[in-house]
């Protein structure tokens, strides 16, 4: 079990696009991304970004894998699963159908950008490519809580989580 109910519905593959071409990328406050598998795109499988972009929910997704989310070998993404600009944004749940499962890509989660602060991350990330399953780069990010409910199962990638950065303070 890899900690995902999702209802997956619809495939975004981006194997016949060209060099640094993002799946999907979202610069709208308050969207909700859930139900894709997103997979062989260049570039990241989603990006979040902007100055005014905050309340969006990446919820119950496959990126980098398969519909079943076991097989990611030749189906990653060439940067990051999820790549986080902005402030005030949610990456999974807390209960299991809005749990995304990340894996195979060059790094899970990158928070990144001095207005990428407030983000939460409640997700499975795994075996993505030798570098951080998730790197946090910004100040104030909660990745999991403080229960047993909620937290990240990151294992097997080339580091589990990397904080960086002199004000890079998180929970």
């Amino acid at each position: 079990d890899l900690g995902s109910n999702a209802v997956l519905r619809i495939i975004l593959n981006g194997a016949l696009t060209g060099p640094g071409t993002d799946g999907l990328v979202i610069n709208a406050a308050n969207t909700i991304v859930r139900g894709l598998v997103i997979n062989q795109f260049p570039g990241d499988g989603i990006e979040i970004r902007g100055s005014d972009v905050s309340g969006v929910k990446i919820e119950g997704n496959f990126i980098g894998t398969d519909v079943t989310g076991t097989v990611f070998t030749g189906l990653v993404n060439g940067q990051n699963g999820i790549f986080i600009a902005a402030a005030g944004n949610l990456v999974g749940s807390v209960d299991l159908a809005g749990r995304n499962i990340i894996a195979g890509n060059l790094r899970g989660v990158l928070i990144d950008g001095p207005g990428a602060t407030g983000n939460r991350v409640y997700n499975t990330v795994l075996r993505n490519n030798s570098l951080e399953g998730v790197r946090i780069s910004s100040s104030n990010n909660t990745i999991g809580r403080d229960t047993t409910n909620g937290d990240n199962r990151i294992f097997k990638n080339g580091q589990g989580v990397v904080v960086s950065g002199p004000s890079a303070r998180n929970n």
